[in-house]
């Protein structure tokens, strides 16, 4: 068992179900397991316990099988300058005529809908909701972190929106998804979970709906070129028919898209009787695509937790370290050894604290050994900033459109959200990386003292930043021990970093006005909800320039809108950030 802790509360998990706790379930001599849009065929193992032969070669229809029409369109996709505001006044219109769901991720942002929606569904009120909908008109309801089990059909929803990228429901979840950010394995379970949420409003080969896929983050992972192999065909075929339809919009303003939509929420005249068709046909035609999603891991993860269910800790050790030796991906191999790690604690805990600290070096955000590790200090790129930033982006993006839609993320992540912390920290660490900046995070990294975030601007100049974007932004003054921190984080630098290396504290906060019993320095700046603004549009600004071209902008071009949008280092810190204002004692 794991127990998780966070500032909220605990959380007691086992590594996988234990699935032979329900006996008539763990002896049935004939097991069954049926699903329409499971990604990651590997939860049947990991959770159910599954033979994984038998998972590796499913029974399954050919072709896309019979599924209704979803005409599944990306609006940031069409155009990046569609906001959340744009997307509610859109929804909200076609409301008053047919229902539309919204999936969110979280109640917070359930509250962005409150001004339109005409009712708000959770655990507690779900089935009363759900059965208004298959009822009657009802307009615009939201559902919050419903992403499966629940039966929209016909009628009950022909507009579905899932506005933003599905989040983890428990610590483990969450965890796991730190550990495994940016891997093949985390993007599986993303487009798992949103593959389960499209397929609520389509329960029938004759069923239709109109899905909007929203938010900067979704849209930037539904176009990886890794998430292509990982959605079902059908999934696969209706995304890209909607690509094609939507094609002569590009730029457009969302109004735009209605006249398309309706030829699937309507299909009422011609157009909407020859998309029909033409849907059919694609899907009839459609490759099967892969047999199934397995990683390589499931198996050995499932066997090494029956073995220390069953008392023996050494040879669950053994078969996740032989999972870990075959692992390409560092970042998967590093969490594998953590779990390692877990294993052999019980036999050899001096050993397991080694093996964090080998874990540690493939993967930063696994636990830390006891003793700690050791801090790599930051260097500057060896480049321009132009040149490191031109660099990043040729190495990192296959092509221009999948840099807009990636930076069009980051930004926003930096946004006021005491639920988004650890997210605005990383969108920190992107924007440095981003700018041609060399770019950390101490405080995750090493648990050290250091900062939230540290950049290195070149010529031996850094910036030390503390993020408290979890603050209320509700006048609330800086506080003495958020000023504190931030002179912390400045002392631990200076003991880090010899006397040639210069340092600017900066605090990212709501406000620049000081309590009267902080006593900031001379040189702290603060990034405030002035200045961050400013820096989203800036960064806004600066992608559109590069979104305008089909080719990378060169080195010269990037320093050239570096400079136009002060976001050369030269520029930054004087455009964005201001200094602490102090209140009278």
């Amino acid at each position: 068992m794991l127990v998780l802790f966070s500032g909220r509360r605990l959380e007691i998990a086992p590594r996988c179900l234990p699935i032979e706790q329900i006996p008539s379930f763990a002896r049935a001599k004939r097991k069954i397991y049926m699903t329409a849009t499971l990604a990651d065929d590997g939860i049947l193992i990991s959770h159910l316990g599954a033979d994984p032969g038998a998972v590796a070669d499913p029974l399954r229809p050919k072709g896309a099988g019979e599924i209704g029409d979803r005409m599944i369109i990306a609006p940031q996709e069409v155009n990046p300058e569609i906001f959340d505001k744009d997307v509610k006044t859109f929804a909200a219109d076609i409301a008053k005529q047919h229902n539309v769901v919204v999936l969110v991720p979280s109640r917070k942002r359930a509250e962005f809908w409150d001004d339109v929606s005409d009712q708000t569904l959770d655990k507690d009120t779900i089935a009363a909701g759900v059965a208004k909908l298959r009822a009657a008109h009802v307009g615009l309801t939201v559902l919050i972190n419903r992403y499966d089990g629940v039966d929209l059909p016909d009628d009950a929803c022909r507009l579905l929106i899932v506005d933003g990228l599905p989040e983890s429901m428990g610590l483990l979840d969450s965890i796991e998804s730190s550990a495994l950010e940016g891997t093949k394995q985390q993007l599986l379970r993303q487009i798992q979970r949103l593959e389960q949420g499209m397929g609520r409003g389509v329960r029938s080969g004759e069923d239709r709906c109109a899905v909007l896929l929203f938010g900067a983050r979704l849209t930037q992972r539904v176009n990886q070129p890794d998430a292509r192999g990982m959605f079902t065909a059908a999934t696969l075929v209706q995304i890209d028919m909607g690509k094609e339809v939507t094609r002569q919009l590009k730029g457009k303003p969302i109004d735009e898209l209605r006249p398309i939509l309706d030829y699937c929420i309507r299909r009422d005249d011609a157009n909407g009787q020859k998309w029909w068709q033409a849907a059919r046909t694609r899907l009839a035609k459609a490759k099967e695509g892969p047999v199934s999603h397995v990683d390589g891991s499931v198996a050995a993860l499932r066997q090494a937790f029956e073995f220390a269910v069953n008392g023996q800790s050494l040879q669950a050790f053994e078969t996740v370290q032989n999972a870990a030796r075959e692992e390409g991906d560092k970042i998967v191999r590093g969490y594998l050894m953590q779990q390692m790690a877990e294993y052999r604690h019980q036999t050899n805990a001096a050993e397991a604290q080694k093996i964090l600290l080998s874990a540690n070096a493939l993967n930063s955000h696994v636990l830390r050994p006891l003793a700690g590790i050791s801090y790599a200090k930051l260097s500057s790129p060896a480049k321009g900033q132009a040149e490191a930033a031109e660099t990043f982006m040729r190495e990192r993006f296959v092509e221009p459109n999948e840099f807009v839609l990636w930076v069009h993320s980051v930004v926003a992540d930096l946004v006021w959200d005491k639920d988004k912390t650890e997210r605005f920290e990383a969108a920190m660490q992107e924007l440095g990386l981003l700018l041609g900046f060399g770019s950390q995070r101490p405080d995750k990294q090493y648990k050290n003292g250091g900062p939230d975030n540290l950049w290195a601007l070149g010529e031996l100049t850094f910036l030390v930043i503390e993020c408290k974007s979890g603050v209320d932004n509700d006048g609330t003054l800086v506080s003495k021990d958020h000023c504190n921190q931030l002179l912390g984080a400045k002392s631990w630098f200076d003991a880090a970093y010899d006397q040639t290396c210069k340092a600017t504290p900066v605090l990212v906060h709501p406000q620049t006005k000081f309590q009267a019993e902080a006593s900031p320095s001379l040189d702290m700046r603060v990034l405030s909800t002035k200045g961050l603004s400013a820096l989203r549009d800036a960064l806004r600004a600066y992608v559109k320039s590069v979104g305008e071209h089909a080719r990378f902008p060169t080195v010269a071009e990037i320093q050239v809108q570096f400079e136009r949008y002060g976001l050369s280092r030269q520029q930054f810190v004087g455009k964005f950030t201001e200094k602490p204002r102090q209140t009278p004692k």
